[in-house]
């Protein structure tokens, strides 16, 4: 099945790893460096995923995830991508209600596509 999958985290080698991996799955990727160009593009594309740095300059992942649900109903799967947590982010409750899923850096692109599925349905 393929997706609109947008990702935003202000490291271009994420972005580049993410929108490679996930185009060589079927899904159609846009990337974005900050949370503000994100938001603007909600205007115009749904995207089925979001993939959402938590940590960006002028705009956090949580805002980035508050704004969305805010903007897009139904609200897409968000899915953090973080090592802000290490190991044990998924036990982490400082990600509900914001976060369906996170992606721990690093990651390998088995994980990544998995994910992708999983949220999919």
């Amino acid at each position: 099945m393929s997706a609109l999958v947008h990702v935003v985290d202000d490291e271009p080698e994420i972005r580049r790893l993410v929108k490679d991996a996930l185009e060589r799955d079927g899904h159609d990727v846009e990337t974005y460096a900050d949370g503000p160009a994100l938001l603007s593009d909600l205007e115009t594309a749904q995207p089925d995923i979001v993939f959402v740095d938590l940590k960006m300059p002028e705009m956090d992942g949580w805002a980035v995830a508050e704004h969305v649900r805010e903007r897009t109903d139904p609200a897409p799967p968000l899915l953090a991508i973080t090592a802000i947590f290490g190991s044990k982010i998924r036990s982490s409750s400082d990600l509900e209600p914001h976060f369906d899923d996170v992606l721990g850096k690093p990651f390998g692109l088995d994980e990544l596509n998995e994910i992708v599925r999983k949220h999919l349905g």
